[in-house]
């Protein structure tokens, strides 16, 4: 499996998103979804959500400021319905991630 994996390190509550600005049009349309979340991950994003190339940004999780600097794990895929999970190699767009202090819900 390889979906990736984003690792966080937070003092305070914490909002994790996936910026979409620097997706290009492509032919497919991609999908995320978290696969698994684990320490103070209090929601996740677990139905596929679309991604608009150039749109606005998609929650992937909230959570808690973990006790004693404990690390927290999300696990997410970029997917399709043609072609599965992306899969590592070069692409015509980036992955950003953004993390933020926020509501854990």
């Amino acid at each position: 499996d390889n979906s990736p994996v984003v690792y966080i390190r937070s003092n305070t509550n914490w909002i994790l998103l996936l910026d979409t600005k620097n997706f290009e049009e492509t032919r497919e349309k991609w999908y995320v979804r978290t696969t698994s979340g684990t320490g103070k991950v209090t929601s996740r994003l677990q139905e596929p959500a679309l991604i608009i190339p150039g749109g606005s940004e998609i929650i992937l999780a909230r959570g808690v400021a973990p006790a004693d600097n404990e690390q927290v794990t999300v696990e997410f895929s970029i997917e399709n319905p043609q072609d599965g999970a992306l899969d590592a190699g070069e692409y015509p767009f980036r992955i950003k991630y953004i993390l933020r202090e926020g509501e854990a819900e």
